[in-house]
């Protein structure tokens, strides 16, 4: 007659130390990779410094942030008109689409029916999921050639915007308490 609680035991206690031995690779490998992603900005950061000393030791950091002048090849590097270029960017999409989402937010939370938020809350997840490169990708192929050379860049970025500030908003509406939202509704 077999004894089938010693063979269990045995095969308890090998699959035991098999589990051991993976959860210890398993945690090396997390350390390992963890470190890896922790590493990775400081080695990107510690050769970006690297390459740009020569730039440093010709240029103050003063000059090239106040500097327009941007010519490679002459030598002459301002950073300041890429500067005032992004923060103008920054401006005119929040100014475009601050309103609309603000609307869209509080339309869709207190007057759209429970069909039309539920679709809408899909098809802003999936927009705002989406990285602004492929709306500036999708920018420069297809809204360039219909529209015009500077009204396409502006809309790459406003549809962005709009993603993030509705899905913003949106969540911030929600949020509110019921006796806040009672008192919108008293007070008109």
């Amino acid at each position: 007659m077999v004894n089938h609680s010693s063979t269990a035991n045995k095969m308890i206690t090998f699959f035991t130390l098999s589990r051991k031995w993976v959860d210890r690779l398993s945690n090396t490998w997390m350390v390992i990779a963890m470190l890896c992603l922790l590493l990775l900005p400081l080695v990107i950061g510690l050769g970006l410094v690297l390459k740009s000393l020569p730039l440093f030791q010709t240029y103050s950091f003063g000059s090239l942030i106040t500097s327009a002048d941007w010519s490679p090849m002459e030598g002459k590097f301002g950073f300041y008109a890429f500067i005032i270029g992004s923060l103008w960017v920054t401006l005119l999409s929040f100014i475009l689409s601050a309103p609309v989402c603000l609307l869209a937010a509080i339309y869709l939370t207190q007057y759209a029916p429970k069909w039309l938020t539920q679709v809408m809350y899909f098809v802003i997840d999936v927009l705002a999921g989406i990285p602004s490169v492929v709306y500036g990708a999708w920018g420069v192929l297809v809204v360039v050639p219909l529209v015009s050379e500077y009204l396409a860049l502006a809309f790459g970025f406003y549809a962005f915007i709009i993603g993030s500030l509705w899905v913003t908003l949106l969540s911030f509406i929600l949020s509110a308490p019921v006796c806040l939202l009672a008192a919108i509704y008293l007070t008109q």
